[in-house]
């Protein structure tokens, strides 16, 4: 009697062992995806002046600029990298856009444009889902920066929607990005663990960002 019970939890042992290894290896395999998204994506980040509702109408108008502009200031990258460099090369050119717009909804405000790298948490837009991390953005800061942000997708151009084309550069990981419904557990695990890694590595990451599209 007392060698079944041994065989029965040794049986029962060696099942739970077999099914953490799986478990293990699969957010292990998923993880590699969500660093393949990371590392292939541009994000554009604009932080208003104030909660007060004329710096957020303004940040609104600021980023309808920077998106009817976005053929040509960040058109061309075949690749994150290459968009980055893109970037890089129109920040001037961002700040007097941004600036004449400010100018012309009669905004004294001052405005800021660089590409930083930044932590942001899940997410979730119409069509797919971002990993959180750590990624390349261009953030755009008017005033002091102190009011809720907005934000989207550069490269790939999933700004005004993603598409199934748009979302090839992610190769074997845009399937976890388009599909986000069937991962949402694998995505709260990838977000608690980088929420860890980031506070032991002291970054402040990037406060909360408000919906691609929302108010």
């Amino acid at each position: 009697m007392r060698n079944n019970k041994q065989r029965t939890l040794m049986t029962i042992s060696l099942l739970v062992a077999l099914i953490l290894s799986i478990a293990a290896g699969s957010m292990g395999q998923f993880a590699a995806q969500c660093e393949t998204v990371r590392a292939n994506t541009l994000r554009l980040h604009i932080l208003a002046h104030s909660d007060d509702p004329a710096d957020q109408q303004l940040k609104l108008r600021v980023r309808d600029r920077i998106l009817a502009e976005s053929g040509r200031l960040f058109a061309g990258g075949a690749t994150a990298e290459e968009a980055a460099a893109i970037a890089d090369s129109h920040l001037a050119e961002i700040e007097a856009v941004v600036r004449d717009e400010l100018e012309k909804q009669g905004s004294s405000q001052t405005v800021r444009a660089e590409r930083v790298r930044m932590y942001f948490t899940t997410r979730r837009y119409d069509g797919f889902t971002l990993p959180a991390g750590m990624y390349e953005a261009v953030r755009i800061t008017l005033g002091e920066g102190k009011g809720h942000n907005w934000w989207c997708v550069l490269f790939p151009p999933l700004c005004l929607g993603a598409s199934a084309e748009s979302l090839e550069v992610f190769g074997d990981a845009a399937d976890l990005v388009a599909d986000s419904g069937r991962y949402a557990l694998r995505f709260k695990c990838v977000e608690w663990f980088e929420g860890i890694r980031q506070a032991l590595a002291g970054s402040d990451g990037a406060r909360e960002a408000e919906p691609a599209g929302g108010s």
